[in-house]
């Protein structure tokens, strides 16, 4: 599959046209040119398209473009938490865990009941050896997995 906008289009596997941060961010900057003209809603799905372009890149190897595509996306819907959750797991992977438990508090802030977004957060902050915000998330993770 090949970015494309608004969804993904097919090609070749052997088709060596561009490699995919390429693509990623040729599809993310026509994304970014249909913001201004967006709706709340319509920066929400431009927004998640960013973050569906970050996640290819990352699963292909692509951590620090994800990264940034992850920013862009924030940028254009700042309050979406699985954005934030994303961007978090990206930075914690970069050494970066507290930046991650600020942006992974933000996430369950804003939606409460965000299970990945918990377990991200009890994950990040087991491994920086805050024990009790770690034991918190996990209690807030199995109050609303029951």
């Amino acid at each position: 599959l090949r970015p494309g906008f608004p969804a993904f289009s097919g090609r070749r596997a052997d088709d060596p046209a561009q490699e995919p941060v390429a693509e990623a961010f040729d599809a993310g900057m026509r994304v970014l040119a249909h913001v201004p003209s967006a709706d709340r809603w319509g920066r929400e799905y431009l927004g998640g398209y960013l973050r569906l372009l970050a996640t290819d890149l990352a699963l292909k190897g692509h951590e620090p473009q994800a990264a940034a595509m992850l920013e862009r996306a924030l940028s254009v819907s700042p309050r979406d938490p699985r954005t934030l959750n994303n961007l978090a797991a990206l930075l914690n992977l970069a050494g970066r865990g507290p930046d991650a438990l600020v942006l992974l508090r933000e996430a369950v802030a804003e939606s409460p009941s965000y299970l990945r977004g918990w377990r991200t957060l009890a994950n990040v902050a087991r491994g920086m050896g805050m024990t009790e915000e770690a034991a918190e998330a996990e209690r807030r993770l199995r109050e609303l997995m029951e």
